[in-house]
């Protein structure tokens, strides 16, 4: 294929094709599921300022991207928004259109097709760019409007791609293979489902997933299999002589805020419980590299939501690498988002979880990775006993967690044991926590 076709678009305008070579620098980086939205604005069909400052996080808004004003797809796409509007609108949906024409142009495309939605004037395709959607190089095309020929020319020509900013501010969805017609079908079916999870993961959720060093999965893959199922015994373990307590059910004296302050968690009855009334994660005063760690915690009951959002925390060796805490109880999900998993890497070996309102342990065994300089040298690793029952050993971290993307190493010293608020306020509680410090370097 020649270097000429390979940069290039084609596009069904109307009655024709027009072939569009790239001009912004090849394929553009879109964005990906659960990414921030970009922040944008733009002249829309009235000539004012439209400010997604003033829409995004308010309600769902469909930002979808097109070649052209009055062409034959462009139309279609149009007039399938226009037509069911009203039952997006039961679903919180706002639409807005976005295209390289002119406002001019815009209006005449509204006044034509009687448009009931917004259009966005991106002549210079700074949006596109903005949203990582390639374009072409723009043009004119003739078009008799209530007898008069109008020429309609647009600075850019978008390839067609719908997004899907979800009420978070995060992209829900989206789509570079958009047929015309049936877009508004499309985003309408990816919110009613959105709308009915409870917290599981949608069908579309392996959307951008990175592959998994050393897997054939990707990271939080939905189709991996979970772990087997292990009922554990009882049993609790009390702090040895040697250990630094963190947490004895009687104060939170030796934890703080990431903002330094002193946690607002409450403490009672010999536990600490998440303040739903404040979102705040809490970190070890003290730092710690290797170390043999011992935390217990408990999930509400009964159980709230599902999938991630169900009793979600975690407890984060060197504020960097974590053991994720989640119901895992009878509540499915990806495979290395369950519990015991090093999240976004590495299932348990077995699913050991107790039921809601039981408490259960973690006995962590971590060695700290190792660094020359800024290089790594060896990996983080882990072994973890969860209720008794050994799920990870010398399991790898491949790098910091990370949510969606490839974990990576930078050099660093010792860090804080953190514990997270995922922010879905429920009342998570912790109790009987414990670190040794240990040396797992080489005996000279």
């Amino acid at each position: 294929m020649s270097s000429f076709l390979k940069s290039t678009t084609v596009y069904c305008l109307g009655w024709m094709f027009l072939m569009i070579p790239s001009i912004n620098g090849g394929e553009a980086p879109k964005l990906k599921l659960y990414q921030d939205a970009p922040k944008f604005e733009a002249p829309d069909d009235t000539g004012k300022i439209w400010k997604s400052s003033e829409h995004v996080g308010k309600k769902y808004v469909v930002v979808y991207f097109y070649p052209a004003d009055m062409t034959g797809g462009c139309t279609k796409q149009a007039c399938g928004f226009r037509d069911n509007l009203g039952e997006l609108e039961k679903h919180d949906i706002e639409v807005v259109g976005v295209s390289g024409d002119s406002v001019r142009n815009h209006q005449l495309f509204k006044k034509v097709h009687k448009l009931n939605f917004t259009l966005l004037a991106d002549t210079n395709g700074a949006l596109a760019k903005k949203f990582g959607v390639p374009t072409g190089e723009g043009g004119s095309i003739e078009r008799t409007i209530d007898g008069k020929s109008e020429t309609l020319t647009r600075g850019v020509t978008s390839s067609r791609w719908t997004f899907l900013i979800n009420k978070q501010g995060r992209i829900g969805w989206h789509d570079s293979e958009v047929n015309a017609a049936e877009d508004y079908k499309k985003v309408l079916s990816v919110v009613q489902e959105l709308e009915s999870l409870d917290g599981r993961e949608p069908s579309f959720w392996n959307l951008d997933l990175p592959k998994q060093k050393g897997s054939r999965w990707l990271m939080h893959d939905s189709r991996r299999p979970l772990p087997g199922v292990v009922s554990p015994g009882k049993a609790a373990s009390a702090a040895p002589s040697d250990a630094i307590v963190l947490f004895d059910g009687t104060d939170l004296s030796q934890w703080r805020t990431e903002s330094g302050k002193a946690p607002r968690w409450y403490v009672r009855d010999g536990y600490m419980e998440l303040n739903p009334n404040h979102h705040e994660n809490i970190l070890s005063k003290q730092e710690f590299d290797d170390c043999q760690l011992h935390i217990e915690w408990r999930t509400p009951t009964p159980p709230q939501k599902n999938g991630q959002t169900r009793g979600n925390s975690g407890v984060f060796l060197m504020n960097r690498y974590e053991v994720q805490i989640v119901d895992s109880y009878q509540n499915p999900t990806y495979a290395d988002g369950t519990a015991a998993s090093l999240y976004g890497m590495q299932p348990p070996l077995v699913n050991a979880c107790r039921p809601p309102g039981e408490w259960q342990t973690y006995d962590i065994i971590f060695r700290a990775p190792r660094f020359q300089g800024e290089e790594l040298v060896e990996p983080a690793r882990v072994t973890v006993i969860h209720n008794g029952v050994l799920v990870q050993y010398e399991s790898e971290f491949h790098g910091r967690t990370a949510f969606r993307s490839t974990p990576v190493y930078e050099a660093h010293g010792p860090g804080p044991i953190y514990i997270q608020d995922h922010g879905d306020r429920q009342a998570m509680r912790f109790r009987n926590i414990w670190v040794r410090p240990l040396d797992f370097s080489p005996k000279q």
